[in-house]
């Protein structure tokens, strides 16, 4: 059975509409007011707050210069670049797997896949299935944790002599940095996303020199749904 079976055409023709539109100045105006003004900076050691300050000076050349990669698929060769940053899970780490990897990319490039991520977050709830919690706009992944307790409440609760229920504690580790990107643009395709749109995702992922992208690019918790 192909894997991508279960995602198949969960684009309709009316989202697949909206998402093959081109974007707009408005569009990118309104991811560089979204972004967190004192977040971590790129290889230039401009944060966003720089862009936003500034934005009355610097704007137009900025929006002109994303629409282009945007619209027209030109290369983010100049923009794909990243420091890694190792961030310790525990107070005394000792080993690789201690460390969480954190990509600090250009603020230019985070514009991008802010806008990218603001039109995929509007059709989000639609395509993807009830059970998936986190990360869909309305949803909490905190639920789990409340149909969690509610099953193990009920399997406490109808066990009996002869008949019981068991749990299965899984210790699943997370997708990020785990995820081929070969897949990522075969669930899309698959989906039915526009294949502009799944080009220019693919741009901001290809071409980057670190693998580590995922950890702080506002379209990884849209790319790493389960469904």
């Amino acid at each position: 059975m192909n894997i991508f079976n279960v995602v198949q055409n969960r684009v309709s023709t009316d989202y697949f509409n909206f998402l093959n539109a081109n974007f707009t100045a408005q569009d990118v105006q309104e991811a560089i007011r979204n972004l967190k003004a004192n977040s971590a900076p790129g290889l230039d050691g401009l944060s966003a707050l720089f862009y936003q300050k500034y934005w009355d000076i610097i704007g137009g050349e900025i929006i002109e210069y994303i629409l282009n990669i945007l619209n027209n698929e030109r290369s983010t060769h100049l923009i794909n670049h990243s420091f890694i940053s190792l961030i310790p899970k525990i107070n005394s780490p000792t080993t690789p797997s201690d460390f969480r990897l954190i990509s600090l990319c250009n603020v230019i490039l985070k514009i991008i896949t802010k806008s990218i991520a603001n039109g995929i977050k509007q059709i989000l709830p639609k395509i993807t299935k009830e059970f998936q919690s986190a990360f869909v706009p309305g949803r909490l992944i905190t639920e789990n944790s409340l149909i969690d307790f509610e099953t193990l409440h009920y399997i406490r609760k109808r066990r009996t002599k002869n008949n019981g229920y068991v749990g299965i504690k899984l210790d699943v580790a997370k997708s990020y940095d785990s995820l081929e990107w070969d897949f990522i643009e075969n669930t899309m395709t698959a989906m039915g996303f526009p294949n502009n749109l799944i080009k220019v995702i693919m741009l901001c992922l290809n071409l980057l020199l670190s693998p580590s992208l995922l950890m702080v690019n506002p379209l990884a918790p849209l790319l790493l749904l389960e469904e």
